[in-house]
Formats: C-alpha cells, sequence, structure tokens
C-alpha cells in the first residue's frame, strides 16, 4: 500500500509539473497573441491613417487638376481672343498697305506727269 501510494505521488507530482508546464506555455502563447493583436491593431491603425492621407491627396490632386483645367480654359478662351484681334489687325494692316500702295503709286504716276511737264518747258 506504502509502495502504491508512493507511485501515486510520484504520478501525481509528475501530471502536477506536466500541468504547470502546459499551464506555462498556455500563458507565453496567450501573451505571444494579445502581443501579435496588439501590433496588428496598430498596423491597422496606421494603415487608416496612411488610407486617409491618400484620400486627402487625391482629393487635392483633383481641386488642383480642376483648377488647373479651368486655368486653362481661361487661357485658351484669352489666346483665341488675342488671335481673333490680331488676325483683324492683320487684315486692317493688309488693307492699309494696299492703299498705300495705290497712293504711292498715284504718286507716283503724279511724279511721272510732273516729270514730264518740266521736260516740255
Amino acid at each position: 500500500l506504502q509502495s502504491e501510494n508512493a507511485r501515486l505521488q510520484v504520478e501525481m507530482q509528475k501530471v502536477r509539473a506536466d500541468a504547470a508546464d502546459r499551464m506555462e506555455a498556455w500563458k507565453s502563447d496567450a501573451a505571444a497573441s494579445k502581443a501579435s493583436l496588439q501590433k496588428a491593431e496598430e498596423e491597422k491603425t496606421a494603415a487608416n491613417r496612411a488610407v486617409q492621407d491618400l484620400k486627402m491627396q487625391v482629393e487635392q490632386l483633383q481641386k488642383a487638376e480642376k483648377n488647373a483645367a479651368g486655368t486653362a480654359q481661361a487661357t485658351m478662351a484669352k489666346s483665341t481672343a488675342r488671335q481673333a484681334e490680331l488676325e483683324k489687325e492683320a487684315q486692317v494692316s493688309v488693307a492699309e498697305i494696299a492703299n498705300l500702295k495705290r497712293e504711292i503709286a498715284g504718286l507716283a504716276s503724279n511724279l511721272e506727269a510732273v516729270k514730264q511737264q518740266k521736260a516740255t518747258l
């Protein structure tokens, strides 16, 4: 009976030691899981912040693009209007040049006539 009791006590100590080892392993695993979970939460928070920052950047770029498009349209309209003005001025200048050429031709004709009159006198 005493040897059976001793054997049971030895076995009970082994079971207790095994249970203690398992409990330590479980605690270690739980701590590691908790640390991993906290790290994952921190990474998720950082990723969410990065997504929000990127969304703001996209909005800012879209606004800048819209403003640039508006500015480009306004510039294009001004350029088109200025080109039309320059074309009108060029047409007026061509007409003025034609008039001046006619006047010069008339003056040259008059000068020739005056020269002929002087030559006859």
